[in-house]
């Protein structure tokens, strides 16, 4: 069998070097290229419209399996929120030329890629540790109060697995995050709850759909 250094498996580029970023070049390109269509045909006249077609057809190509791929490096992290910075100043048109990248951000009511990608993966998290993916919990995950009495904020507490791949293990990589979510979130009773509470609780934008 022929070495390769990079496969394409369901859209997600895996490279030997285990690394995302051509993951995250390939999505900023195409994401890049409808951005500038939809800035092309709309700009800065209809911002209202251009913010709902930048949320409906750009933004998903930058999140596309996040869960899985989600990036740890700056240039990485960059490279994908450059796309946001763009899209950004053509949704508030000329008030939010000269405004930095965070007060359009508030203004907005977006959150940062990098929180939507936390907001996706601790959505994963929840559908796996309530079997609501298909996937078997016990097969990635080893709830805390299987191995010591449970002392956790909430009782879906997970053992943190030791791994020099963390950035890319989404099953390892989550744990702490959701080890620290409040009860009252990591035991939300259904899904869509758990988003809501999540939402508010990450990015507090409580019209961010």
């Amino acid at each position: 069998m022929k070495a390769v250094s990079e496969v394409k498996d369901l859209g997600i580029y895996i490279t030997s070097n285990l690394s995302w970023s051509m993951q995250a070049n390939k999505c900023a390109n195409k994401a890049n290229s409808v951005l500038g269509f939809i800035k092309q045909r709309v700009g800065p006249k209809n911002p209202q419209l251009f913010s709902k077609l930048y949320k409906s057809l750009v933004r998903p190509i930058l999140e596309y399996c996040s869960p899985v791929w989600c990036p740890h490096l700056k240039k990485d992290l960059n490279t994908l929120e450059k796309v946001q910075r763009r899209a950004s100043k053509c949704a508030l048109g000329n008030i939010g030329r000269d405004m930095p990248y965070e007060e359009r951000l508030k203004l907005l009511k977006w959150p940062t890629l990098e929180q939507r990608r936390l907001f996706l993966s601790l959505i994963e998290c929840y559908k796996t540790i309530n079997r609501l993916n298909g996937l078997d919990p016990s097969a990635f995950f080893t709830f805390a109060h299987d191995f010591r009495p449970l002392r956790a904020n909430h009782r879906f507490k997970l053992k943190l697995a030791s791994a020099t791949l963390n950035s890319f293990n989404f099953f390892i990589r989550i744990t702490d995050k959701w080890n620290n979510l409040p009860k009252e979130i990591a035991e939300a009773e259904n899904l869509n709850i758990f988003k809501n509470r999540l939402r508010r609780h990450l990015i507090d934008f409580s019209s961010e759909h």
